[in-house]
């Protein structure tokens, strides 16, 4: 990151509380649990991953969708974090001394990097910050210097600390990566430009994340959710930060394409639909009768993933109605 000034006031992310909608959905839908309790998940466009509990391993899902049966197998042992970029599972291994790929192939692993404080990763590539000093470095980097595209394999320094990063979309024509950081007194929200070049973008902020070319943000004060770049309704994208929605007991997006998701106060899952001008709304998402949850996922074509509240039990959201099943008694032998 760059240095800056300690402001108090917040810049664009305005105190609104705005109570997330009870909408509901247009279509049916239904969820459905496919594994016991879970520490996280991960999506890709190369397979479905779970750190299951308790062991903390790390699993690949092998979905039966013939039979609607769904089968993990172990992949690789514990983490101190795990994150994907558009076909690609990274690991920082427990002690944060390496970090690695993951070959496709299960307990096959190529080591990438060296100590790591944290890892980050999106569409837009694979991220970690120095384990002393917290400046961040990029793998296989993409970027224009001077005026012509470069390529710098290996890893690259392109800022100095923050309180955390979020990775986006990468940028056409030459894929320079989307990337957003929080200043480390979670003051300043910054815009990655080029290798040490940052523009700052919003005030404080709790938490941010990053969907497509959008940014979300956590108000510090109230938790209401806050977007900038978000287009709303027919018109273009907004380049300033408009107030999506209330607090949340959780917010997931997908670096690939723009969308918002939430688990509520009430601990059901919502999807923001920015179709409607001029403030969009929230739609309850699997029917009032589905599982509460504390976490929710989502994935490539909008796949979404919910982990049940007290089970840690793994869902995933269908489509169409559940499946019946036969109440009939069992009949008599003659």
């Amino acid at each position: 990151m760059v240095k800056v000034s300690r402001q108090t006031a917040v810049v664009g992310l305005a105190v609104f509380l705005l109570a997330l909608g009870n909408g509901s959905a247009s279509q049916a839908e239904y969820w459905r649990k496919i594994s016991g309790p879970v520490a996280t998940f991960l999506q890709n466009s190369s397979g479905e991953y779970a750190i299951k509990l308790p062991d903390k391993d790390i699993y690949e899902r092998l979905p039966d969708n013939a039979r609607g049966e769904t089968r993990w197998r172990k992949i690789g042992g514990p983490g101190a974090a795990f994150a994907v970029t558009k076909r690609k599972l990274y690991g920082l291994t427990p002690s944060r001394d390496a970090v690695y790929e993951y070959s496709g192939t299960p307990h096959q692993w190529r080591q990438v990097g060296g100590p790591a404080r944290a890892i980050y990763a999106g569409d837009s590539g694979l991220f970690a910050t120095h384990p002393d000093t917290g400046d961040l470095w990029a793998y296989n980097l993409n970027y224009y210097d001077p005026g012509q595209p470069r390529f710098h394999p290996g890893w690259t320094r392109i800022g100095g600390p923050g309180a955390m990063f979020a990775v986006g979309q990468h940028l056409q024509p030459y894929d320079y990566p989307r990337l957003f950081g929080l200043a480390p007194d979670k003051q300043s929200v910054w815009l990655y430009e080029h290798p040490m070049k940052w523009k700052r973008v919003g005030g404080p902020a709790r938490r941010i994340m990053a969907s497509g070319k959008a940014l979300y943000a956590l108000d510090p004060d109230t938790g209401s959710i806050f977007g900038w770049h978000v287009k709303l309704g027919d018109g273009p994208s907004r380049s300033e930060w408009v107030a999506l929605g209330g607090p949340g007991v959780h917010f997931s997006t997908y670096t690939l394409a723009h969308g918002l998701y939430a688990v509520g106060l009430d601990h059901r899952v919502r999807k923001f639909d920015a179709t409607e001008w001029p403030s969009g709304r929230w739609v309850v998402l699997g029917g009032s009768n589905s599982p509460r949850f504390d976490r929710v996922y989502v994935g490539p074509a909008f796949s979404v993933r919910a982990r049940e509240r007290g089970s840690k039990n793994l869902w995933a959201l269908e489509p169409g109605n559940p499946p019946q099943r036969d109440r009939r008694p069992p009949s008599r032998p003659p």
